[in-house]
């Protein structure tokens, strides 16, 4: 979950752990969150609220800040799904040989 982009940016995740971005589920669900609710809307200036929010502010900053802005949502859908089957068959091929006893 540090690698999805919420606590470390994509760009700031040291080389060697670049991997983990692209390998962690949550990067994709992450993604299609922030773009789900932040896309198209405008936040306004609300001083009543915790933490105040002081100026008007688009959605598109937020998407923006993130580095966001071309994201899929289809793509990432589709690669979220090709996750689970993939690590169901990896679980399911990995108790058959190892704790089944079966080789």
């Amino acid at each position: 979950m540090i690698f999805q982009g919420f606590f470390i940016r994509r760009p700031n995740i040291p080389i060697g752990w670049r991997w983990a971005h692209w390998l962690g589920f949550h990067s994709y669900s992450f993604r299609n969150a922030l773009y789900n609710e932040f896309d198209g809307r405008i936040v306004l200036k609300d001083l009543s609220v915790y933490p105040p929010v002081t100026e008007n502010f688009s959605g598109e900053a937020v998407i923006a800040n993130f580095d966001f802005q071309d994201e899929d949502l289809t793509t990432n859908c589709i690669i979220m799904v090709a996750m689970i089957v993939g690590y169901r068959l990896i679980a399911a091929i990995w108790q058959q040989f190892f704790h089944t006893g079966l080789k």
